[in-house]
């Protein structure tokens, strides 16, 4: 079954964190997969809802190619699942619309 990656690139939490969890709930869990990156995570409150699907990080710094190699590091792990044919890159502030 095809699958859509969501790759959350945040400093240390996904800010709408509720907002996303029930808009997950709404979709079959084999239809998507989670990769969350954090790039400060004890700066702040960590993901809650989501920690399962915290990947890895590294630290990074703001205008430096450090960025790159976390999206290379979500892009890696979603490739492992051969299901995954699409990849959207999000922020840990950004809000699903529909």
């Amino acid at each position: 079954m095809k699958k859509i990656a969501f790759c959350f690139m945040t400093y240390s939490c996904i800010n709408h964190e509720d907002i996303w969890r029930s808009w997950f709930n709404g979709i079959e869990k084999d239809k998507y997969a989670l990769y969350i990156t954090q790039s400060h995570p004890d700066k702040k409150t960590p993901v809650g809802y989501f920690k399962d699907n915290i990947i890895p990080s590294r630290e990074t710094k703001y205008y430096n190619k450090s960025i790159v190699g976390c999206q290379v590091d979500m892009i890696s792990a979603a490739l492992k699942d051969e299901d995954v044919t699409h990849i959207i890159f999000l922020s840990g502030s950004h809000i699903p619309v529909k």
